[in-house]
């Protein structure tokens, strides 16, 4: 009889603005610089609890989490612990499914019903050679034990939608907020205040994080690191790198050398 393997390096597969990302140990330090992703992000341990710093600024153990979009990142340490993430970006249909079980400015821990359904799923995952498919199968297998799938959302207010569309349509150095208040005919104040009600971020937040979102896939093809920069908008490639570390987990050079990763992607 064949004896499985354990994979032996980090893995991230990465498609539609979510990721999965594997990893046998891993230690996230930003005491100095907190920083929030907007997304969702699940972690699950499927060897020994890891240590994650909550929101009363103590540190815990625990088998799994769930995480709001503005909670805090500030110290993981996950050392032989197997751990898995799953991250859903707030455009995606997921990441609205997960609002449902998440307060949008809490971390809680997965319940024991919640950990029962998701970590056998998780540790087999260690001994597979995942696919593109095959990670996104996994994805929605462990997010759809946590929360239930709505193919019905609420529809947020028309004029946030078309300040979302307009977004997506252009470069983060050509976006304002006074550009987009006058798309919608709403003061700049009134603008920043109902985006913050129906998308929990500020307007700059979210220009930065979908701005990151389209280079990825142009890193992952090829493109250097300052035209990808360049054609979503940031011409400081210090605060570039941070916001791609800080939306996806792992440094653009990773993606760009595949140094100890497996990166798939598709198109967004």
């Amino acid at each position: 009889m064949k004896t499985l393997k354990k994979i032996t390096q980090t893995r991230i597969h990465i498609w539609n603005r979510c990721f999965l990302k594997q990893d046998l140990s891993l230690t996230i330090d930003r005491k100095e610089a907190p920083y929030r992703r907007l997304s969702i992000t699940i972690l699950i341990a499927a060897g020994k609890p890891f240590t994650y710093r909550n929101t009363h600024n103590q540190d815990n153990a625990y088998q799994g989490v769930i995480l709001g979009p503005n909670v805090d990142r500030t110290f993981i340490q996950a050392i032989d612990s197997d751990i898995s993430i799953f991250d859903a970006f707030i455009t995606t249909p997921e990441y609205k499914d997960l609002m449902n079980c998440v307060n949008p400015y809490e971390m809680r821990s997965l319940t024991q019903e919640e950990l029962n359904k998701t970590h056998n799923l998780c540790h087999s995952s260690f001994y597979q050679a995942l696919s593109l498919d095959g990670a996104a199968q996994l994805f929605d297998a462990v997010i759809y034990s946590i929360c239930e799938q709505n193919n019905q959302h609420t529809n947020r207010d028309l004029r946030i939608l078309r300040v979302v569309d307009i977004i997506e349509q252009h470069r983060a150095e050509d976006l304002s907020v006074t550009m987009l208040a006058g798309n919608v005919n709403l003061s700049e104040s009134r603008l920043r205040s109902l985006f913050k009600q129906h998308m929990h971020c500020t307007l700059p937040q979210y220009i930065r994080s979908v701005s990151v979102w389209k280079t990825i896939p142009l890193l992952a093809q090829g493109m250097n690191f300052t035209d990808a920069a360049h054609e979503a908008g940031f011409h400081d490639l210090a605060h570039f790198s941070r916001a791609v570390s800080e939306v996806i987990g792992t440094p653009p050079s990773s993606i760009l050398k595949k140094r100890d990763l497996t990166v798939s992607l598709q198109p967004s």
